[in-house]
């Protein structure tokens, strides 16, 4: 029986996570109530400076294609992927938005619709306005990927429905997912080239929290990558609001490379051997004091925004620096291990955190996706 026939058992599916220093990739089954990963690959970029090229995702591909056993490799390559772009080309933000109605009358269900409208508008219009004046790119040079209301209020009392109740201030918390169109019609041309079957391409804004392992009621996500750090603000379990910093996991690798006669590759090596507590103590200290620096640059940068919040949540590559995570007293690392209802017999992944926002993005399947591509 061909693999696509078994009972009980899905098709296989792809996460494709392309970060501005690596490519993660994981090839996913669902069977019963369980997931199986079959195969995974993490290939790092042969210039993080120019980001990824098309070379990079098809050595990462071919990889995880023949990591994996069970299934036909031409068959895998018509299965549908999820992608996670790189933060410096695709963006996630909140925006609060508000409307005044005419009356403290009864909200119809045309009505809604109309309220609803005018929300996203104005959230898009808001947004890319902000955007413009921060990076001098055009509004309708961008293109809108997702669009959706977290939290909905009428005269400051929260609802989940805005159809059937009576109120005049209309209030709403709005995620916007989007990109540069120039750059996704890059990306566009590139998934074509490679064959890849894009079922939609996600930010982890739109499965923080709901689909990490762990509930987080307040408190702070850092998704810290190689050249950028992505910061999710939670507050009663709701996504509040999104920040990027300029670093990552690679300005300490750089930091190694400039002050050591290492290649880049090697300084990235031994800062992953420093996180794992590999070396001899006196190495050890050795690494932390040329850190230091960069320490420094992230205590200016992170204590600011903590303020309101004690718990602090990491997952990604640079995660498992503890001079990331110094500065929190009540921290946490999310790693793959935690998401009881994915298995793998590869157990090497379950430590790593970099896959975190992968195993998200598989949970976040099991609601139906609608393609966004």
């Amino acid at each position: 029986m061909s693999w696509f026939l078994k009972k009980k058992e899905e098709n296989p599916f792809l996460v494709l996570d392309i970060g501005t220093e690596a490519v993660k990739s994981i090839i996913a089954q669902k069977n019963k109530d369980k997931i199986k990963i079959l195969s995974y690959s993490l290939n790092y970029l042969r210039d993080p400076y120019l980001g990824c090229s098309k070379d990079d995702l098809a050595n990462n591909l071919d990889e995880v294609f023949r990591n994996q056993t069970s299934q036909p490799i031409e068959k895998l390559k018509e299965v549908e992927a999820l992608v996670l772009l790189p933060p410096e080309n695709f963006y996630a933000r909140t925006a609060d938005c508000e409307i005044e109605r005419d009356s403290e009358s009864k909200i119809s269900g045309e009505e809604k619709e109309s309220i609803l409208q005018k929300l996203l508008n104005q959230a898009k219009t808001k947004i890319s306005n902000e955007f413009s004046k921060e990076k001098g790119i055009l509004p309708e040079d961008l293109s809108w990927l997702n669009i959706k209301i977290l939290e909905k209020q009428i005269n400051g009392y929260p609802l989940s429905e805005f159809k059937g109740y009576k109120g005049k201030q209309i209030e709403a918390k709005i995620l916007t997912v989007f990109a540069l169109e120039s750059c996704l019609n890059t990306l566009k041309k590139t998934f074509e080239d490679l064959n890849l079957n894009i079922l939609k391409i996600l930010h982890p804004a739109e499965f923080i929290p709901e689909f990490l392992p762990i509930k987080i009621e307040n408190g702070i996500i850092f998704d810290v990558g190689g050249r950028k750090t992505q910061l999710f603000f939670i507050r009663a379990n709701k996504l509040e609001e999104i920040k990027t910093l300029d670093r990552g996991g690679w300005n300490f690798s750089e930091r190694l490379f400039n002050n050591l006669t290492f290649s880049r590759a090697e300084s990235r090596e031994l800062k992953e051997e420093y996180s794992a507590n590999l070396l001899t103590p006196e190495t050890a200290v050795k690494i932390k004091n040329i850190f230091e620096a960069e320490k420094k640059e992230w205590r200016n940068d992170i204590l600011e925004l903590k303020s309101g919040f004690e718990n602090v949540f990491f997952f990604g590559g640079g995660a498992l620096l503890k001079d990331v995570r110094d500065f929190f007293d009540r921290k946490k690392i999310l790693f793959p291990e935690h998401f009881k209802k994915i298995l793998t017999s590869k157990k090497e992944i379950e430590k790593m955190p970099q896959f975190t926002p992968c195993f998200s993005a598989i949970m976040f399947k099991e609601k139906n996706v609608q393609k966004n591509l």
